[in-house]
């Protein structure tokens, strides 16, 4: 016969069991590609305030010893950087060259955007226009062009690799509060300097800073001038398509209102609140104190609220430090075990759920081989796809005199956005868009706690990427006071 406690473990183990198998809960982690999973403190993610009442449980401290945690509070500096990314099937290397940032979802393909079918009512700008009639003459292409052989499929050819420096800056703060019993609360947000900035460090960069790989192209013959191989049904020479398309990058996206100046924003981030439960159930009541082990399960319900600055759609290189005006709910599910002073093991599961967005006057390809810029924008409707996470955490409370540890490893995945035009036209494309969508990330986070006395605490927090498809890789330190009272 089971105990009551080994009964009631069995069936929180069960239920989350069954949760872990579901698509029908919510977790709480990001919308961007630069910041999937942000950190709001270096304290153990798994804390609750609950830590005095473990020790008491397991008889590691003294009645007259033990304090109830009611309020922590953490306020944490932080720095992130990332330079580099991996492509949307996680490749490093695209046509030999490292995948920069701006080349996550593609280079911008400078041919592309004369194929397709013009928007009613609408025409190419003159500059496209004119390269178009030279590059693709009426009397050989029939319109719309949709010529797939025109395409270097090395993105090199007619292409612009974009070397783009990432940083974020900011303080975020996190707050927890036990409301009654298991029950508590945690709120979490901050204010951040968001940029990104083209590098000027390449020797073959045009005057905008953007790398022209043209002339990188394979297979070109000896003067430098003509394709050895045949790009669609005619001869594109080298010196066409620098004259006609890149050298009039600058002026290709004033035409079509695109700003490429670098981006720099100082914004508050998205508020988040979360309601939570968790309890320390005594796995070993009949064994030596030593050899006591808790299971405490838990679980979060919470929500997201759009209050960053969203991204302006005619700014190139715009970033949100939120969930760019999405609001989002979510759901977790784990369990910790806690060995007697020793190891601490635990594992979570769960998923976001955000609202769809209208969006006006948004770059919008009309041919399925445009990639990074588009000619003609459109309003639409988006419901991004769900996020969800699995993460596994090992921890080590006081394991030298007053410093605690704690390792987890995450991996998120967000699910393709539905993108919907607001008004019919066909000329559009929105399933390119919607195909590159998708991305994932996986990282560490490692985190070091000093107790400087029993109410207050530093640490020290490091997020490192390990492998993502479609999303930066981005390193984020996070020094962190807390204050338990």
């Amino acid at each position: 016969m089971l105990h009551a406690n080994e009964a009631r473990v069995l069936f929180l183990l069960s239920i989350i069991g069954i949760i872990s198998q579901s698509t029908c809960i919510y977790a709480m982690s990001s919308l961007t590609k630069n910041d999937p999973y942000p950190m709001f403190t270096s304290d153990d993610p798994q804390h609750f305030n609950y830590t005095n009442d473990t020790l008491l449980l397991m008889n590691l401290i003294d009645k007259k010893d033990y304090w109830k945690e009611h309020v922590t509070i953490s306020v944490s500096p932080f720095g992130q950087n990332a330079d580099i990314g991996r492509g949307l099937c996680g490749e490093r290397f695209v046509g030999g060259e490292p995948v920069l940032l701006g080349d996550i979802a593609g280079r911008w393909n400078m041919i592309a955007l004369l194929f397709g079918q013009a928007p009613q009512g609408r025409t190419l700008p003159p500059i496209l226009q004119n390269a178009q009639d030279i590059l693709f003459p009426q009397s050989q292409f029939p319109r719309p062009i949709d010529d797939e052989l025109a395409i270097d499929p090395e993105q090199k050819f007619a292409c612009f690799s974009i070397p783009i420096e990432y940083r974020q800056r900011g303080v975020r703060f996190e707050a927890q509060a036990q409301i009654v019993g298991d029950f508590g609360i945690t709120l979490q947000g901050g204010v951040a300097s968001i940029s990104q900035c083209i590098t000027l460090s390449n020797t073959l960069n045009t005057p905008s800073g953007f790398i022209d790989l043209t002339t990188k192209a394979n297979n070109l013959m000896g003067d430098g001038n003509t394709l050895d191989k045949t790009y669609g049904c005619t001869d594109i020479t080298v010196r066409d398509v620098e004259c006609l398309l890149m050298n009039e990058l600058q002026q290709i996206t004033e035409e079509i209102e695109l700003n490429i100046c670098d981006f720099s924003r100082v914004s508050i981030e998205d508020i988040r609140l979360q309601l939570y439960w968790r309890h320390a159930y005594l796995l070993t009541p009949c064994t030596a104190d030593e050899y006591a082990v808790l299971a405490i399960p838990y679980f979060q319900l919470g929500g997201s609220l759009a209050a960053a600055k969203k991204i302006d759609p005619s700014e190139a290189f715009a970033l949100s430090t939120g969930n760019n005006d999405h609001n989002a709910v979510g759901f977790t599910g784990g369990i910790n075990f806690d060995f007697a002073s020793t190891l601490e093991f635990g594992a979570e599961i769960g998923v976001t759920h955000f609202f769809a967005k209208d969006f006006c006057n948004v770059p919008v390809p009309n041919n399925e081989f445009q990639s990074g810029i588009y000619p003609f924008k459109t309003d639409i409707n988006v419901q991004p796809g769900m996020n969800w996470h699995f993460a596994g955490k090992i921890g080590a409370y006081h394991f030298m005199q007053c410093l605690s540890f704690w390792f987890q490893y995450v991996i998120m995945e967000h699910q393709h956005d539905k993108i919907c035009l607001k008004q019919a036209n066909p000329a559009f494309k929105p399933e390119v868009l919607e195909c590159k969508s998708h991305f994932q990330a996986k990282f560490v986070n490692s985190g070091f706690n000093y107790d400087i006395s029993s109410n207050i605490a530093v640490g020290f927090l490091w997020q490192a990427p390990i492998g993502q498809k479609n999303s930066y890789r981005s390193n984020t330190v996070l020094l962190s006071i807390t204050g338990t009272f």
